[in-house]
């Protein structure tokens, strides 16, 4: 892959728009030929133009400012889900984030302290509103459900409110309490900001037998430590599956973002072998390979889906496959293998389940898992009566 550390900062900037530029457009020409492409094609030649002309000359920026000029040009790429890697390029001690936990759900931001999810008022007089607007300036995403992943991360990345200059440690609350907020050296735990359902999950798969026949199998992540993991464990569902009673089965794959799509695969084939009905829980949090779990489901085992939303879209650029090294500490990352899914979920956009279960923030504060609590009454009274 090609280094960009010898150029100038305005070097580096065009430099690796081009790369992203060229990369994308030779795939939509690989996998689209009609017009929907060309016109892509030609917004993205427009949009990367333009902002390459009113940014000019940034030499003379500071790191800090430089950075902001690069997250700004990876938004003009959000159907390719461009991200940066700050490593220590700012930061002699690592990636910096809030120790204080800010959580975004609903158009609204929340402090969580305690346990509690405390609605926050303003960051140093900033308003929420106009908080989340700045912070989407800087956003990769193809839908609004992974946008609102993304911004719970920016909500507690330290940069941007050093570039947007905010006093991220003054923090008001709704009901008038002031909390301060400092920086952390300690790395960000992704998955800290989400709803407790998942979030503490230290295993990538589980397996559990709810009401003595319903296989539930925790698929958090589409990785393996060690080669043969996933195999191992589909021994333990199927020794469940010999001990009980199973008839049918949930499988969760919520907050699930990705890794080795095919992984899944032997497990779908044993659950197709028994010939079993179930339901596959989702969320906003499911993205990348996790949407290919939805999409085997859909089509192997005509499974229904049950939540929320995917962060994915139906049509979308999928595979990270581009890595721009900018400095010995600051590279950029873009994804261009395309995948279209709408032949199995008839829709454009965001992925949508079969059957909705909206959440409300007093589900995450009592931490009530309704989505669960659906699909293990919705297989009792409905799917185990279909014919």
């Amino acid at each position: 892959m090609e280094n960009l550390s010898h150029l100038t900062k305005t070097e580096k900037l065009a430099a690796s728009a081009r790369i992203i530029e060229k990369s994308l457009v030779n795939v939509l020409k690989r996998v689209k030929a009609d017009n929907s492409a060309v016109e892509k094609q030609e917004q993205i030649n427009k949009s990367v133009e333009k902002f390459l002309k009113q940014t000019g000359n940034i030499n003379s920026c500071s790191d800090e400012q430089f950075v902001a000029r690069m997250l700004l040009m990876c938004s003009k790429f959000k159907n390719a889900h461009i991200f940066l890697s700050f490593s220590k390029f700012l930061y002699a001690d690592g990636k910096r984030f809030l120790n204080k936990n800010l959580f975004y759900f609903h158009d609204k931001i929340y402090l969580v302290k305690n346990d509690q999810f405390l609605e926050v008022k303003s960051i140093d007089g900033w308003q929420t509103e106009k908080i989340c607007k700045e912070f989407d300036k800087y956003l990769s995403y193809e839908t609004k459900e992974w946008k609102d992943v993304q911004l719970n991360k920016m909500l507690n990345f330290a940069l941007l409110y050093q570039v947007l200059g905010i006093d991220f440690g003054k923090i008001e609350l709704v009901n008038g309490e002031i909390e301060k907020a400092s920086v952390s050296d300690i790395f960000f735990d992704n998955y800290s900001y989400l709803p407790p359902f998942k979030s503490c999950s230290k295993k990538f798969y589980d397996c559990a037998v709810l009401d003595e026949h319903i296989l539930l199998i925790d698929y958090f992540s589409c990785n393996e430590l060690q080669k043969g993991d996933f195999l191992k464990f589909l021994d333990n569902v199927k020794e469940k599956y010999k001990n009980n009673q199973i008839d049918s089965y949930i499988i969760d794959i919520r907050g699930n973002m990705g890794g080795n799509s095919e992984l899944v695969l032997p497990l779908f084939e044993f659950l197709q072998e028994k010939r079993l009905k179930g339901i596959v829980l989702t969320d906003n949090r499911v993205f990348s390979s996790g949407t290919f779990v939805a999409y085997y489901a859909k089509r192997k085992l005509s499974s229904l889906l049950v939540g929320q939303t995917l962060g994915q879209g139906t049509v979308r650029f999928g595979q990270p496959s581009g890595r721009i090294i900018l400095d010995e500490q600051l590279f950029l990352c873009y994804t261009e293998k395309f995948f279209n899914f709408r032949d199995v979920f008839k829709n454009v956009g965001a992925i949508k389940p079969d059957i909705e279960v909206p959440l409300t923030i007093e589900d995450i504060c009592s931490k009530t898992d309704r989505t669960l609590l659906f699909a293990k009454e919705y297989i009792q009274d409905c799917l185990l009566h279909k014919e």
